[in-house]
């Protein structure tokens, strides 16, 4: 048996061939100069068409943003202060709840138009909601349209009025 030595024929020939052409460079690469700095363009003078279609619908995005937040904010504070105003009375109950109902599909229509510009999906959330109580509210005379809103059965309501009038008596 014949014994290997240390630095084998094969490691010696593998650094000659790979290893020593690489470490050794014969000639060396020019690096080559940045290229001049260029003076800045003032283009503010002539904006491009693109700049100025593009800036106007911006303005237009934010104009109509506005007027929709303004629109859905009036309408939720309407509802709120619909919601504080109802009273006890039978009948004045029963035109508080229209004027509510009225005041809730104005601010369901602002909620949409919010949606389409945030691109957001509010509406299929309270949409999801209507349809998860959809027995209770049609108890109560709420019915529920196709586009979302509520319209109130008054003949359904005042029979739920007269019918918990008579549970609230029967239990005093």
């Amino acid at each position: 048996m014949r014994r290997i030595s240390r630095t084998s024929s094969t490691r010696t020939g593998y650094r000659a061939t790979y290893v020593n052409p690489l470490g050794t460079s014969d000639s060396v690469r020019k690096v080559e100069p940045p290229p001049p700095i260029e003076r800045t363009a003032n283009e503010t003078a002539k904006p491009s068409n693109n700049f100025v279609l593009s800036y106007e619908r911006y303005k237009q995005y934010l104009k109509e943003l506005k007027q929709v937040f303004k629109s859905f904010y009036f309408h939720e504070k309407e509802l709120y202060h619909t919601l504080q105003a109802i009273g006890t009375n039978k009948e004045e109950l029963i035109s508080q709840t229209c004027t509510l109902i009225c005041k809730y599909n104005e601010t369901l229509k602002s909620i949409r138009k919010l949606d389409q510009l945030f691109q957001t999906s509010y509406m299929d959330d309270i949409q999801a909601l209507h349809i998860q109580h959809q027995k209770e509210l049609e108890a109560l005379g709420l019915l529920l349209n196709d586009n979302g809103t509520l319209t109130l059965n008054i003949d359904v309501f005042r029979c739920q009025l007269s019918t918990s009038d008579q549970d609230t008596m029967a239990v005093h």
